[in-house]
């Protein structure tokens, strides 16, 4: 039986520049486009963000990363309007600025 061992015996071959070229085009490859919300969906979420603002509830936010979408659970603590950005309190206590913009969906926890 043959033994290969696939992509990793031409690497030997490659120049160390085209070799990162190529790691670069995997990583372009593993990106995520961000998800384009309808008006309703941005209203819907901005009735979130109030209501757990003002109650102090526990909420869970999806944020948007080129490479993945995250979830941060944690209380606001502050809105700014002017900066665009919530303040949020995580569970484990440490203090995490978000902007806005970077927000996919809210979703208050019980």
């Amino acid at each position: 039986m043959i033994n290969d061992r696939g992509s990793i015996k031409w690497t030997t071959m490659m120049l160390p520049e085209h070799a990162e070229l190529l790691r670069e085009l995997w990583n372009e490859d593993n990106k995520i486009k961000k998800p384009l919300l309808d008006p309703q969906e941005m209203e819907l979420m901005e009735q979130h963000l109030q209501t757990a603002y003002l109650d102090k509830l526990r909420t869970e936010f999806t944020i948007y990363s080129p490479s993945a979408l995250q979830t941060v659970t944690g209380t606001i603590t502050k809105l700014e309007q002017q900066t665009k950005q919530i303040h949020i309190k995580k569970e484990d206590g440490t203090r995490l600025p978000l902007p806005l913009q970077l927000i996919v969906n809210i979703t208050i926890k019980k």
